[in-house]
């Protein structure tokens, strides 16, 4: 179970191609004002700064994802969506749904196909 980091310190989880999968690493926050040259050590936040309200963290579903999905025996899927979504997990509490293609789509897609349809007058989805 994932618990918090005491205060004065974070939690980086990594995954990647080198075998990592959900690595976890502590890192200690910085308390002075000294910027530190080497950034993996230290994380330093100026608490006086506010850029933008925090609402909540998730990720994309798209088709591919939800293919994936799909294709694999549902104890798997349930386990994924345990693991994005669930208390053990990483608590996402949004999605977004892209329209249309992206990077890791299932197909292209295209629903304006008509060039200079600024009205969108043959806009279809399909």
């Amino acid at each position: 179970m994932l618990t918090a980091p005491k205060p004065g310190f974070a939690v980086v989880y990594e995954s990647g191609k080198s075998g990592n999968r959900f690595k976890e690493s502590v890192l200690k926050f910085n308390t002075s004002s000294a910027i530190n040259t080497n950034p993996k050590l230290t994380i330093t936040i100026d608490k006086s700064k506010e850029y933008q309200k925090i609402i909540g963290f998730g990720g994309a579903f798209t088709d591919e994802f939800c293919f994936m999905l799909n294709a694999i025996p549902k104890q798997l899927s349930d386990y994924i969506m345990e693991g994005y979504f669930g208390p053990n997990g990483s608590e996402y509490t949004m999605g977004r749904l892209p329209i249309a293609a992206t990077d890791y789509s299932f197909r292209h897609y295209s629903y304006a196909d008509i060039e200079n349809d600024k009205n969108l007058t043959h806009f279809a989805f399909g």
